[in-house]
This record gives structure tokens, C-alpha cells and sequence, in this order.
């Protein structure tokens, strides 16, 4: 059975009929840096949207280190070699669409198992 990342939630592992299922996601604990720096400040675990929101700033910030008026250019964002952020790479597509770097995670009962781990790179894989 193959899901989407809305399994991303340790209540699925009680869901029996789901044992064996695979679906994508961010790589466990991919996040933990930036998990326990919010718990610190906030005192409380971040809202999943948080993550996205982060990289959204950071990756203004990175931007606008570029030289004026060349920063926040469609070639910047564009970079075919993406972004890292809080869950993983991403990059943005010159269709609109973006891509993530995510793992393949297969439900067990003791937890999700990584059955492919997410990319580092978009680079192609060379054999």
C-alpha cells in the first residue's frame, strides 16, 4: 500500500491494515535541530508549517546576500541545484511546481523505517 506524507504521524503505526505501507517523507528526526531550538524559545514543538516557514526566510536571507538588483532574480531561484532546509532539499521549477528530497518510509508497528533515504543532492547519480 503506498500512502502520502500525511502518514507522517506516529498514530498510523496503530493502524494495523497499514503495517508494510510505504509513503514519503522527510527523513526522521530531520528536523531535530530545529525542533529543539523552537521548544527552547517557545516552549512548545513546532507546527508542522513551521519548518516550510523557516526555509522560506532562510532562503531570503541566502538571496539577498547577492549582488544588487541580481539577487531575487528567476535564474537564483531557479537554481537547478536547489536548496537545503529544514526537512531536506527542495528546489522550484520553472513550471511553478517545486521538488523536496524525500525519504521512503515504510510503516511498522515500533515505528517508520527508512526504506530509501531522502537525496542530498539533485545532482544525477552517476554509475
Amino acid at each position: 500500500m503506498l500512502g502520502t506524507g500525511l502518514w507522517d504521524d506516529a498514530a498510523i503505526t496503530r493502524e494495523q491494515t497499514l503495517d508494510g505501507g510505504w509513503f514519503a517523507a522527510p527523513e526522521p528526526d530531520a528536523d531535530g535541530a530545529f525542533t529543539e531550538k523552537y521548544k527552547n524559545v517557545y516552549g512548545a514543538a513546532p507546527p508542522q508549517l513551521a519548518s516550510l516557514a523557516y526555509d522560506a526566510i532562510s532562503l531570503v536571507a541566502l538571496l539577498s546576500q547577492g549582488q544588487p538588483y541580481h539577487r531575487f532574480t528567476q535564474a537564483a531561484l531557479m537554481d537547478p541545484n536547489g536548496f537545503a532546509g529544514v526537512d531536506g532539499i527542495f528546489r522550484f521549477n520553472t513550471d511553478g511546481t517545486s521538488e523536496r528530497g524525500l525519504a521512503v518510509l515504510e510503516v511498522q508497528p515500533d515505528g517508520f523505517h527508512v526504506v530509501s533515504p531522502a537525496p542530498k543532492t539533485f545532482q544525477a547519480r552517476s554509475f
